[in-house]
């Protein structure tokens, strides 16, 4: 807890007139579950004797809101029906939340100066219930009084009509009750003049006796995520005003405990901790003295490679559930965004030993799965194994993983000239080398802008951050030094390589992208009279073979060692499957005398049972040509003769096999296939190849 010159403008919640009037013993102080309308919040509950309800002292400056309680009496009223006098105050909505939003560069500078060694740091506080005064809206929101008031937020008028008067005053109010209107509590240097202080704030809500009183504070970091621009619809489609993300509890409001934040805050409050009276002693009750603070541990997650600050639209999708060695639940938590997951002081302290950890996605299939971090986490592949972590040392990194069937689709689509088979290779492989850098190193944010939200593809020009090309660039300089590769990261940045190019040149321009995962040598096969120029190719040469369903190098002396006779011939899946990333669904080999009809009823069945969404499919449409491929035939393929798609879906009730073809992808087409019965045939295709994801 630093102990610094007070800021201004940083305050307890109660001004020293209000805190003296509290009875110290009453006070209690309680901190909220990890779950609910406002997690990690900590409740104040206390008595005063005489002298009216309290005034709230924002922790800091910044833009203010007011959300109304729905189950508050009242109305809000439209901006024609305000009249400033008792009666009409008496018929609105006043008790609710009131919001602090702080987005003054200044202040998170100062915020990142006191507080060097907390992970995170709020930029919003949550103040329930408050009621909302005459006096305060009146004359602290409208101005109606000579004196201080907040300074005067930009409203759309009527022509002739002024800013601060009637008309003015009268949609402020109705915006502030509404809380489209918003206006801002500036910084100051000047202790007795900030505006923090000056100006009648809202005031804690009396409870049901008289002279008893509680106030939540909620703190949280509330940002966009960083990779996903999706919080507000998902969390509520018909939420047009986006009033969601205001609720505490909303997914984009990285919870930071409270309690925790005023502690490490105290050293910098206004008046210095050092002044010794009855408002001293209140907050010594609330918040712990610096002599005594609380102990702080956490975790950190991050879905970069790096223990970098980071921010997920996905973490709150998961919980992290504690475990002791005996693979007893301890308890389970949900993620904030910012992943940064504090442990509470009294937990950890009364463990004699290490914790595992393990995550658990929600019911709708969003399951991460995690590694340690470390300096090649990203040549990992991802896994559900607890890990094993000390909470009291503060150093614990923990990478999430989407799964790679869902990570495929965070890639930018556009449109190229080119089609056929090569196309469709070429396309496919460029989405799933750069899923792999996306997904494994710069965490989801390899496109900043990954989804357009509208349904068209991304306007052209979107960059890749800069930040994030620190990452990549990290990890390829790892890479190249041990492998002596030359992976860049101009291959990738800036949706490299073009969509547009020629697949015959930009498909093998990614192999040293792929190396970086992959260097390893391939195992070769038993085949004898090995020449003296044969080669070896790593995993990832041979896996664009594969992909590429490149003939010459299955069939030539000097390099066919390095395919296993299982892979030859399956393309995508077969690639993903030898790379230890997936597993074989559907991959019929026609059993001796199995007719036509018995045939397509076993892919059939192994559709309709087994395959899973996104899964990979190589598809052929000769089974001659498929055969000759997988015996290792130096045949010339003709056009179209088959290509990789990525399984969609089953329309049962239309009997169709919905499939995602990255040529027709582009036009916003997906394929369908007929699966009415077996032994109708399955569309065109005579081979169906398909793996499902294990990553």
């Amino acid at each position: 807890m630093p102990t610094n010159n007070p800021l201004p403008y940083l305050r307890f919640l109660f001004s020293d007139d209000d805190a003296s009037r509290i009875d110290p013993n009453s006070i209690v102080v309680e901190p909220l579950p990890q779950t609910g309308d406002f997690p990690w919040a900590m409740r104040v509950r206390f008595r005063i004797s005489q002298g009216g309800a309290p005034q709230i002292r924002p922790l800091l400056p910044g833009w203010m809101r007011f959300v109304a309680d729905d189950n508050a009496p009242g109305i809000g009223p439209e901006p024609g029906d305000v009249r400033f006098d008792a009666a009409h105050y008496n018929q609105w909505k006043v008790v609710g939340s009131l919001i602090i939003r702080t987005d003054d560069p200044k202040v998170i500078r100062e915020l990142e100066a006191r507080l060097p060694e907390f992970p995170v740091k709020p930029n919003r506080i949550w103040y329930s219930p408050v009621r909302l005064s005459m006096n305060f809206l009146f004359h602290t929101i409208c101005g109606r009084l000579p004196g201080p008031s907040l300074p005067m937020a930009t409203l759309p008028l009527p022509r002739g009509e002024k800013a601060g008067g009637e008309e003015w005053q009268r949609r402020a109010l109705a915006g502030f009750l509404k809380g489209t209107y918003n206006p801002k509590i500036l910084p100051s240097n000047n202790t007795a003049r900030y505006q923090g202080i000056v100006v009648e704030m809202p005031t804690v809500v009396e409870g049901a006796n008289a002279g008893e009183y509680s106030i939540v504070i909620h703190t949280a970091l509330s940002q966009d995520s960083s990779d996903s621009r999706w919080w507000d619809h998902i969390s509520n489609p018909q939420d047009d005003e986006n009033r969601s993300r205001f609720q505490g509890s909303h997914p984009r409001n990285g919870a930071i405990p409270a309690q925790l934040v005023y502690q490490e805050l105290r050293g910098s409050m206004v008046p210095p901790e050092t002044v010794v009276n009855s408002a001293g002693m209140v907050r010594n009750k609330i918040i712990l003295p610096s002599s005594n603070p609380r102990p702080i541990y956490y975790l950190r997650f991050t879905r970069a490679w790096q223990p970098i600050k980071d921010f997920s639209y996905f973490f709150p999708q998961q919980k992290v559930q504690l475990e002791n060695s005996n693979q007893e639940v301890l308890g389970a938590m949900p993620l904030p965004a910012h992943g940064i997951l504090f442990l509470a002081s009294s937990f950890v302290d009364s463990l004699d030993h290490t914790i595992w950890i393990r995550i658990i996605g929600n019911a709708d299939g969003s399951q991460m799965k995690w590694l340690r971090g470390s300096d090649h986490v990203w040549r990992e592949k991802g896994a559900t194994n607890p890990l094993e972590i000390d909470p009291r040392a503060n150093t614990t990194h923990v990478v999430l993983r989407r799964p790679m069937a869902d990570a495929l689709f965070g890639e930018l689509s556009g449109r190229t000239a080119f089609t056929g088979d090569k196309a469709e290779c070429y396309l496919s492989f460029r989405r799933f080398v750069r899923a792999l850098v996306d997904n494994r190193i710069a965490g989801g944010r390899l496109n900043k802008y990954w989804w357009s939200g509208n349904g068209k593809p991304p306007k052209k020009g979107i960059k890749t951050p800069q930040d994030v090309r620190g990452l990549i660039k990290d990890a390829f300089s790892i890479a190249n030094q041990e492998s002596n590769g030359a992976a860049s990261v101009s291959a990738v940045a800036n949706n490299a390589p073009p969509i547009s190019a020629d697949p015959h040149i930009a498909a093998p321009s990614l192999i040293p992208i792929l190396d970086v995962f992959f260097p390893d040598p391939v195992p070769q096969q038993s085949i004898p009279n090995r020449p003296s120029n044969a080669a070896t190719f790593t995993k990832s040469g041979m896996a664009f073979d594969l992909w590429m369903s490149n003939i010459n190098n299955f069939t030539s002396d000097a390099t066919q060692r390095n395919f296993h006779p299982d892979h030859i011939g399956r393309g995508a899946p077969g690639a993903v499957v030898a790379l230890g990333l997936a597993e074989y669904v559907l991959n019929p080999v026609r059993q001796a005398g199995e007719s036509q009809t018995n045939y397509i009823t076993r892919v059939h069945t192994a559709i309709m049972q087994n395959i899973q969404s996104r899964a990979l499919l190589q598809l052929w449409n000769d089974q001659e040509i498929y055969e000759s491929i997988r015996q290792r035939h130096n045949i010339s393929l003709p056009e179209n003769s088959g290509h990789p798609e990525t399984f969609f879906f089953i329309d049962s009730d239309r009997a169709e096999f919905i499939t995602f073809p990255e040529v027709d992808f582009v036009t916003s087409s997906l394929r369908v296939y007929s699966i009415t019965q077996p032994p109708l045939r399955i569309g065109r295709p005579d081979i169906w190849i398909a793996a499902n994801w294990l990553e």
